[in-house]
């Protein structure tokens, strides 16, 4: 899978570990270690997989004592620790050297992305599926008033798809740079 994913090594590609449970009002500490360290054994396998692909594993340290990670729940990363981590991910995947930072580049990637994410959100959820293709479909609303066979909202919303396209390739330019 990884080697079709990176296209044979064409493409740029990370394994990507998730951050570690921390101790919380649902978590005890040592169920948090427990699971930390079923997790470090889930991961040998893979590390030994990714070091015989040359395919770089991002294992991002978060240190609950600095607050560089925060969950909701002891489990699942609030704002803040989503935040956090992705910083620490994107930094790594920019310049695996470098320490996590807020670079021209980095900021201009972080904003082209949202950009490219809100597209394909207003793409893949519609304002109103049931004239797309739910039980709403035969409504003369959902029909050209000009051309009354043609159905309008479908087309609308296939135009989403050359401008996320157009969005990839803008990323992936100034990722190039």
């Amino acid at each position: 899978m990884l080697d079709k994913v990176s296209a044979n090594g064409t493409r740029m590609v990370a394994i990507i570990i998730p951050p570690p449970f921390q101790e919380h009002a649902n978590l005890t500490a040592a169920d948090a270690e427990r699971l930390n360290a079923k997790m470090r054994d889930f991961f040998q396998p893979v590390t030994a997989l990714s070091q015989s692909l040359k395919i770089p594993m991002v294992s991002v340290a978060m240190d609950v004592k600095s607050g560089t990670a925060s969950t909701r729940n002891g489990i699942h990363l609030d704002h803040l620790g989503h935040r956090n981590w992705g910083n620490q991910v994107g930094s790594y995947l920019l310049n695996p050297a470098s320490a996590p930072s807020k670079s021209p580049k980095t900021e201009i990637l972080r904003k082209l992305i949202q950009s490219k994410n809100r597209l394909w959100f207003h793409y893949t959820r519609p304002q109103n599926c049931a004239f797309l293709g739910g039980d709403r479909d035969t409504q003369p609303s959902s029909y050209d008033h000009i051309k009354t066979s043609d159905r309008w909202f479908p087309k609308e919303m296939e135009a989403f798809l050359p401008m996320i396209e157009e969005k990839e390739k803008q990323i992936w330019q100034a990722h190039s740079r």
